[in-house]
């Protein structure tokens, strides 16, 4: 520190943080820490993201919690056999595009790229009942078809 720094401002200068400074900080660190990890498996791409991890885990059961209507129907058993080919026998990633939310439904548009280099998107429905937000298998069948021009909802093209 220059000389004349220390003539203008005299106040004793303060080394190191004070204790209350420290647990002030890691109380809002860890604050902070607890509400992403919260809000981390909460809202329609939440349910989007954790259905792939289950196809990735062949976690049927986990799958089961996040789809309406059940996983017996024949839509979202449609959804489960094409998504499981996309990511495991064909190996794609995936990443979330787009997101239009609405207070009870969010649109999602899932791009799916392959090993070669193709992508593909697929257009998730998700709704909110009973404050859980689930995927809507039969409206994303609706659009797969829809986008595909797919009558019997072969979602994806064998490669």
């Amino acid at each position: 520190m220059s000389p004349e720094f220390s003539e203008r401002y005299s106040a004793p200068m303060l080394k190191g943080v004070p204790t209350l400074g420290w647990l002030t900080s890691i109380l809002l660190s860890l604050l902070t820490l607890s509400v992403f990890g919260t809000l981390r498996n909460y809202g329609p791409d939440s349910v989007v993201r954790r259905f792939h991890m289950a196809v990735l885990d062949h976690d049927q059961k986990q799958a089961a919690t996040l789809v309406e209507p059940d996983f017996d129907s024949a839509p979202t058993e449609e959804l489960w056999m094409n998504v499981s080919a996309i990511m495991t026998q064909y190996n794609a990633s995936y990443e979330i595009q787009n997101v239009i939310r609405k207070p009870n439904e969010s649109i999602l548009v899932v791009r799916y790229q392959y090993p070669n280099g193709e992508r593909q998107s697929l257009i998730w429905d998700v709704v909110r009942r009973d404050g859980a937000w689930v995927i809507d298998t039969r409206a994303t069948a609706l659009a797969a078809r829809k986008l595909t021009n797919a009558p019997n909802y072969g979602l994806f093209p064998v490669r």
